[in-house]
């Protein structure tokens, strides 16, 4: 199944980078911005290509997907060509952080990533999974690659896993690995590589130490890895960087045309990251509203106005995207997402402490090296002048955590919201500019050393040693990303990355009773497919059937971890174990066609099993009662404590 990943980890890197490098270099793009910036234009022609193939009624499969992707982008590119002659948009960023970035990330995804999988099939088996997992085998089964409209659940995530599922024999959770892995190793640090050269355009160096640090902070996108796991998610941020950069270019253009143009890439890209996940969009606004107060500052004060004007427009602005967060929030289609209950769990200190060491969430070990660079980087920032905008999105960001974790009531929901008032998703939108003030910050100490070593050598000719300089990121990134460790007899250290590979490791486990599912189980559902095909099967979810669908195609009934909402198959839940007594439980059995009941903990006394959080017994007492003697069941598979009746 190696193999199988490197194909479909192929496959995606090609479909994503392909027709978008293609696109860019047709607007003029250079080479390293159009790897870049690829993604948009390719997510793009993705999300329209599966919603077109639904309107058409033409069954998706990863060749018609590619083919209408690579039609609409040829037919876009021979439409707009006489708008390119005339505005062609210019961006230059340096090839060098994009292979550092990328490279850096590859590395990292390697260790902390695909050495955690047990097997290529391996998948994170927390309860958010069950949804993207069946989402995916869904769209598989329905020839539908994509959900009834654009503002259903965020689905880019999906629709991706799709298509490199088709393209992959199948496999849904090979095809999900692959795809988390490209967002890891190349959307996201390539999209990185150009916010980092848009937002450090005079700092080569403070770009190269951010271009290596881009993956460095367990907050994103290792903390969405294990919790959720929330992969829609990760998408939204990993395109995030792509929107802010050309937000950031169209509000510097000094030509109308150009900026009109970065403006109508932005606009897309905005509704691309709606696909994505729109939580990703109020993470933007809190990244660049103050870029927008700095701008408008510098602006008024080229053009002669006078301070107290400058504060007032500025004034202005900050009223203005307060009236808007306000009137998003008051919004009734947001409502349950704002309104999102998840309860503080610590206190005001205690948050200010895990800011400032980087334990942003519930799972994770403190950073101490990058919370320390990330405060150089922030008295760095506010020092020079250029950069203070860049504190400043810190710092609400800062009030945002707070309220999240600390402070509860209707401020955390205020603030933190539109982020489910979660703290995973908050934690992660701190990296943009973590990775920035990060930069700074060793680059403000790199310089501090040097100067250091001039006044105490005395010797004007000293210069720094490139080579010496490598050497020292390399050992810095090597601590950064240091697995946890134990120091003999004397203690044991969590790191941040150590905490990650734990996490990584037992989520997707696959030894026996380990996880919902593991390997001996899976393959015995490939058994019973070849039995019962496609029939209906009832099914106890909290044994990890709740998975068989999305890891097998097997038409379980209890696809998640609460009572089901069919009148019948939740009454089958409580009474299955009286068919051969209860004239109800055989009119249900009868309703719902079911002649298969699949049992892979067989006898086990705990109840719940696996997750018991969404565990009610009274729900669950027939399935939990039925075993070999059960009275109108018959045995049709049989392995250890796994089994598969047949109903008389």
């Amino acid at each position: 199944m190696w193999i199988h990943l490197l194909f479909d980890y192929l496959f995606s890197l090609a479909v994503v980078a392909g027709p978008g490098y293609f696109a860019f270099r047709m607007l003029g793009f250079g080479r390293a911005a159009s790897i870049s910036f690829a993604p948009s234009a390719s997510f793009l022609a993705m999300t329209a290509s599966v919603f077109a193939l639904r309107a058409l009624g033409v069954w998706a499969t990863w060749q018609t997907a590619l083919f209408s992707m690579a039609t609409l982008t040829a037919l876009v590119c021979v439409l707009t060509a006489p708008l390119r002659e005339r505005n062609k948009l210019k961006i230059e960023i340096d090839f060098r952080l994009i292979a550092l970035a990328c490279g850096v990330s590859a590395v990292a995804a390697f260790f902390y990533y695909v050495l955690p999988l047990d097997s290529a099939v391996s998948f994170y088996q927390e309860n958010d999974n069950i949804a993207h997992l069946s989402a995916v085998r869904e769209f598989l089964d329905t020839g539908v690659f994509c959900h009834e409209s654009i503002a259903s659940y965020p689905a880019l995530w999906r629709s991706l896993t799709a298509i490199v599922a088709s393209f992959g024999l199948g496999e849904v959770t090979v095809a999900a690995n692959a795809v988390n892995l490209l967002f890891i190793t190349y959307v996201y640090p390539s999209a990185m590589a150009a916010f980092i050269q848009v937002v450090l355009p005079n700092h080569e160096r403070a770009r190269l130490l951010a271009s290596c640090l881009v993956s460095a902070f367990a907050a994103f996108p290792w903390g969405l890895l294990i919790f959720g796991p929330l992969y829609p998610n990760i998408a939204g941020n990993a395109l995030l960087p792509l929107a802010m950069t050309a937000f950031a270019m169209g509000i510097r253009s000094e030509r109308r045309g150009e900026a009109l143009n970065w403006a109508f890439i932005f606009l897309t890209d905005s509704l691309l990251l709606f696909y994505a996940h729109p939580n990703a969009l109020f993470t933007g606004v809190v990244v660049l509203a103050p870029l927008c107060v700095k701008t408008i500052w510098d602006r008024t004060s080229s053009a002669g106005l006078t301070a107290k004007r400058r504060k007032f427009l500025c004034a202005c602005f900050i009223v203005f995207v307060i009236l808007i967060w306000t009137a998003l929030y008051k919004m009734p289609a947001l409502r349950g997402v704002v309104s999102f209950d998840w309860p503080s769990y610590t206190s005001v200190s205690q948050a200010i402490v895990n800011i400032m060491s980087l334990a942003l969430n519930k799972a994770s070990a403190p950073q101490i090296v990058l919370g320390v660079l990330v405060l150089f980087g922030l008295i760095a920032s506010v020092n020079d002048g250029e950069h203070s905008w860049i504190a400043a999105s810190y710092v609400i960001m800062c009030f945002i955590y707070v309220a999240d974790v600390a402070l509860g009531g209707k401020i955390q929901h205020y603030l933190a919201g539109f982020w489910y008032s979660d703290s995973f998703r908050v934690a992660s939108s701190f990296v943009f500019v973590l990775v920035i003030l990060a930069s700074l910050g060793l680059d403000s100490l790199a310089t501090t050393i040097s100067r250091l070593r001039l006044v105490i050598s005395r010797d004007k000719a000293v210069k720094r040693s490139n080579v010496r300089s490598t050497f020292a990121m390399a050992c810095l990134l090597i601590v950064i990303f240091c697995p946890s460790f134990s120091i003999q007899k004397n203690a044991y250290v969590t790191t941040g990355f150590g905490a990650v590979k734990g996490m990584m490791t037992s989520g997707n486990l696959l030894a026996e009773n380990q996880n919902g599912l593991d390997g001996k189980e899976i393959r015995f559902l490939r058994e019973v497919h070849e039995v019962t095909g496609d029939e209906p099967i009832l099914n106890y979810p909290y044994d990890g059937s709740a998975y068989a669908y999305a890891v097998d195609d097997l038409n379980v009934l209890n696809r998640g971890w609460y009572e089901n909402r069919d009148y019948n198959v939740a009454l089958l839940g409580r009474e299955a174990d009286e068919l051969s007594s209860n004239s109800h439980v055989q009119a249900a059995f009868r309703s719902l066609g079911i002649k298969y009941v699949l049992l892979l903990d067989y006898d086990r006394e705990v109840g719940g099993l696996y997750m018991a959080g969404g565990y009610s017994q009274s729900s669950w007492t027939g399935l939990e009662k039925l075993n070999d003697e059960t009275p109108g069941f018959k045995i049709v598979l049989k392995e250890g404590d796994m089994r598969l009746y047949e109903v008389d």
